[in-house]
């Protein structure tokens, strides 16, 4: 016999069939095989019924619930991403407000700076001028007070020199020559 060739049934040698007369187990009949196979459809059918329609739904259900898992899911990352954009935006509106704020508070602050350098520079002119103004005056006026002063000794000293040579207006005349000269 050649290793590749299959062994068959009649090839076996009746020295190894079982001496007692028994059937061999490998012998299979025909009523053996419909009751197997009505045994295998039965049992399908009572699975199919029992534990196939049960086990079916219940994923059909899992499947279900995951699905809209899925779907939950889906919809609130797309929910998280426009909550985070409005965010974002809301963010640079908030920072681009505060950048506003701040640039107006600056130059209000410059601004108001100015305003108060500029009116202290106009009254401390304004003090300036009154200042000067008040000296000029006095000046003028202790000027006048010298030159009237000046002009009673004068003529004081010119009526003692003169003894009463001249009369009051002459004098009053030869005073106002002295101031102009003075």
């Amino acid at each position: 016999m050649d290793d590749a060739t299959p062994i068959t049934t009649a090839e076996i040698p009746v020295e190894s069939a079982p001496a007692s007369g028994a059937k061999n187990v490998i012998d299979v009949s025909g009523s053996m095989m419909v009751m197997t196979y009505l045994t295998f459809a039965l049992t399908a059918l009572i699975l199919y019924k029992v534990a196939w329609k049960p086990i079916l739904a219940a994923l059909d259900k899992r499947e279900g619930a995951i699905r809209q898992s899925l779907d939950n899911a889906e919809r609130l990352e797309k929910e998280m991403a426009e909550i985070e954009q409005t965010r974002a935006r809301i963010l640079e509106e908030a920072e681009a407000k505060a950048r506003d704020l701040i640039d107006k508070g600056r130059r209000a602050a410059a601004d108001a700076a100015h305003a108060i350098e500029t009116k202290a520079r106009e009254e401390s002119q304004i003090l300036v001028e009154n200042a000067r103004r008040e000296i000029r005056a006095e000046s003028d006026k202790a000027m006048a007070d010298l030159r009237r002063e000046s002009a009673a000794l004068a003529v004081d000293i010119s009526r003692k020199i003169l003894q009463d040579n001249l009369d009051e207006p002459r004098s009053r005349d030869l005073a106002d020559r002295m101031i102009s000269q003075l």
